[in-house]
């Protein structure tokens, strides 16, 4: 998260509760963000989505019925801890509830209770509730963790309901933390009311390879016109650059007349059938892909508003990276280091070659595959096990989402506040209380978690004002690690949202293989899936030499007992509150 400045906010006493929603949608925004506060996958309308298409697709014979099963389990999970579906349903809401638990293996009855909840929920009638419920609470700035959680459920529906996460990001920045515009708004409704989910027009250029003049006879069948030269009246500067700089060997392709709710998705609609045919072309002629340049100018066609708009940046690289020299130093550690048998090395090897090539692909289910593949390569299929071969996916890739887990929020905190104030942090960190002197994580997590802190952390939130959303995220990280008890619960939550998903996207991967189906919200599965590979593939080349194990199976058996010790530790501290004596168990 970053701050950004509120200077022109006029009455900031009064709009902490707006600034607070403002804050959480530039972050769960913002593409490089840690995965645990982007935008969920699925709401609890769009579970009811999947559950239906689940049922149907159980029917076709596409997908086997346990599938179901953890579907189910989060949607009621969310059932029940969502404000908007509650005040909706009202005095209904038991009844579904019972409904669904009492039926899970009846399907025809099943889809029947689930299908007249989403319709109680359809046709925009779960965001109406959602943007009450915020235009209610945050003007009170109050009940702050139902704002945090129906702010991320409102970016789900505007995503699911056609808008890009950048255009959305672009009309945060504008609305709320634009300093040449004063924010004088209490509540959201000014903000709400940029999104209308009517479909523009929009015409879209790109600038091409010049094999596509070869498609010219077609080009009404593939709905997009070619020209050799391309003119629009009363542009300049980038946009008038990307008309003047075409090459001799290419040529201007236009859609005209995309619908689409926002320039962006335009753009972006416009390239997958583009990428499409430049696919089918060297699937013929295999020596060379055509090129398609990365920028495209897009053209409101009511107003004529142009603007050229690069490629947006592939959900498969939305995290964060480390600088080229240190990439160096850790590509020279593998080969000095990694102490691992031939056949090890070769099966790494190859999932990081089939990594690499998800990295390439621009197509969404082409990574999501190549990634799964990469995974399954690492996992191999135990047959002599009669588990089922998900189970054994989840059981390999579990240890190395939630070893580090807890460690990472706490860190990422730290370094939200230290950006935001370096000095002020680096100070106050120097009076942090421990028992004897400790490495900076010890005294970040001694600060965040223990009750002899408790004034220093007063200190800091006082210093806060103008950042509520890290106020509340240090707030909330002291919650969640009040004791042993709320430490288990936070981290067994994690586990059962990590397992929900790695199901999840094995569905997917199915549907795609099986079905050629892919739903609207697979770029945000391969932002997890990314994440899961990563994790693991970190970890091995991370602790090969330390934890002297040769293989993989014992990468996965050393990090699931560095888990088990975690676990143990902080069952053992119990309701205890966390304090100086214990706050270590749970580093």
């Amino acid at each position: 998260m970053k701050f950004k400045r509120t200077d022109h906010w006029t009455d900031k006493a009064n709009q902490l509760g707006l600034l607070f929603f403002a804050q959480i949608l530039d972050e769960a925004l913002f593409d490089f963000t840690l995965e645990t506060y982007k935008p969920k996958a699925l709401n609890v309308r769009l579970l009811c989505v999947e559950v239906l298409q689940t049922i149907d697709n159980i029917k076709k014979g596409v997908i086997k019925k346990p599938n179901l099963k953890s579907i189910i389990e989060e949607l009621l999970s969310n059932l029940n801890s969502d404000y908007a579906v509650k005040k909706i349903l009202d005095t209904r809401f038991d009844r579904i509830i019972e409904r669904i638990k009492n039926n899970e293996n009846n399907l025809p009855e099943l889809k029947a209770t689930v299908a007249y909840l989403y319709h109680q929920l359809d046709q925009r009638k779960y965001l109406k509730s959602v943007q009450d419920c915020l235009t209610e609470l945050i003007p009170q700035n109050r009940e702050k963790e139902n704002i945090y959680f129906l702010t991320k459920i409102y970016l789900t529906e505007l995503i699911n309901y056609g808008y890009f996460p950048g255009f959305i990001y672009h009309q945060v920045n504008t609305h709320f933390f634009n300093r040449t515009n004063s924010v004088s708004d209490v509540d959201p409704v000014s903000f709400f009311n940029r999104f209308d989910f009517s479909t523009k027009k929009f015409n879209v250029v790109f600038r091409v390879d010049k094999i596509f003049l070869e498609f010219q006879s077609i080009s009404e069948l593939l709905h997009f016109k070619i020209h050799e030269s391309f003119n629009i009246e009363d542009i300049s500067g980038p946009e008038k650059e990307f008309i003047d700089n075409k090459t001799e060997n290419e040529v201007f392709l236009v859609y005209e007349n995309l619908e689409a709710t926002d320039g962006i998705s335009a753009r972006h609609n416009a390239e997958i059938p583009l990428e499409r045919i430049a696919n089918f072309f060297s699937f013929f002629h295999h020596k060379e892909k055509p090129t398609i340049q990365n920028k495209a100018l897009v053209i409101n066609t009511v107003d004529g508003f142009t603007i050229l708009l690069d490629k947006p940046i592939k959900s498969i690289i939305k995290k964060e990276d480390i600088k080229p020299k240190e990439a160096v130093e850790r590509v020279k550690s593998i080969f000095v280091n990694l102490d691992l048998p031939m056949d090890t090395l070769l099966r790494l090897s190859k999932a990081i070659d089939i990594h690499s090539i998800a990295l390439e692909t621009d197509e969404i289910e082409n990574k999501l595959l190549n990634l799964w593949t990469a995974i399954e390569t690492l996992i191999p299929k135990d047959a002599e096990s009669d588990q089922d071969r998900i189970i054994q996916i989840i059981q390999g890739l579990m240890p190395f989402q939630c070893q580090l887990y807890l460690n990472n929020l706490i860190k990422q905190v730290f370094n939200d506040w230290y950006f935001f104030n370096t000095r002020n942090a680096a100070a106050i960190l120097e009076t942090v209380i421990t028992t004897e002197p400790e490495q900076r994580i010890n005294k970040i997590l001694a600060l965040f978690t223990t009750k002899e802190n408790d004034p220093i952390r007063q200190n800091v939130y006082s210093q806060l004002n103008d950042f509520p959303l890290l106020r509340f995220r240090i707030y909330t990280i002291n919650k969640h690690f009040g004791n042993g008890k709320s430490i288990k619960k936070l981290l067994n939550d994690h586990i059962q949202r990590v397992e929900w998903q790695i199901r999840r996207i094995y569905r997917v991967r199915n549907l795609i293989v099986h079905a050629g189906q892919m739903p609207t919200y697979s770029n945000i599965l391969v932002e997890n899936l990314h994440n899961y590979y990563d994790n693991m593939v970190n970890f091995i080349i991370d602790n090969t030499k330390d934890s002297n194990f040769k293989t993989i199976k014992e990468g996965i058996i050393s990090c699931d007992i560095d888990l088990k010790c975690l676990m143990h530790n902080i069952e053992s501290i119990g309701d205890n509150e966390i304090n100086l004596a214990n706050y270590k168990l749970i580093s």
